[in-house]
């Protein structure tokens, strides 16, 4: 990784040595923005093709923006620009969109570098965000443990854990331990109507 993110940097130099003009420097004061924003945001390059030498790429938990160069402007493109607040008016392009925003930087133009850094650092909260709201999605849910006493009455640990998260009858059958297959449908059906759950006219043991 420390190789591929090396070999972006040393192409990102190249090409804005390569512009030779007003672009290359603008995209360079880019460049410094956005890792002063973020020292951890990650530099890439991507999309090669034939006809195009390809794009430089700023992530950090997710993509946070592109910096593409035209004949005439420098686009910034975020890639969730849409969910940003953008206080400062930054974005002037590709307002249309349901997802991305663009700052074009055309020649002459002065970037507001604190407006900047703060929409950078918010693009990065964005997607740091959406990736704890996934970790959480896919953790396991964690099952209290059922104990059996005489006449097959239950009692729950963590009760209101479990009503909280109105679990189904077939989803506690599942997940408890072999050793209460013998407890009857019946007890099931009215220990869960006992937290008020909703309950299929059919429910059967593992």
């Amino acid at each position: 990784m420390k190789e591929t993110v090396e070999s972006a940097s040393a192409v990102l130099d190249a090409r804005i040595r390569e512009l030779k003009d007003w672009r290359g420097k603008t995209l360079a004061k880019v460049r410094e923005i956005i890792h002063a924003a973020d020292p951890e945001i990650v530099e890439e390059w991507k999309w090669v093709k034939a006809t195009s030498p390809g794009v430089p790429v700023w992530s950090h938990g997710g993509m946070i923006c592109t910096g593409e160069t035209y004949k005439d402007h420098v686009k910034m493109t975020f890639a969730k620009g849409a969910a940003l607040k953008d206080p400062a008016g930054l974005f002037n392009s590709s307002l249309e969109g349901n997802v991305r925003r663009a700052i074009d930087i055309q020649e002459g133009d002065k970037i507001d570098e604190a407006a900047l850094k703060n929409l950078i650092r918010e693009a990065v909260a964005l997607n740091l965000k959406g990736k704890r709201e996934q970790t959480q999605a896919e953790t396991p849910m964690n099952i209290p443990r059922l104990n059996v006493a005489n006449n097959e009455k239950f009692v729950i640990e963590h009760s209101f854990y479990l009503h909280s998260t109105r679990l189904s009858c077939e989803a506690m059958i599942c997940h408890v331990s072999p050793r209460f297959s013998h407890v009857s449908v019946q007890t099931w059906h009215t220990f869960a109507l006992g937290c008020d759950w909703s309950l299929p006219t059919a429910c059967s043991r593992p």
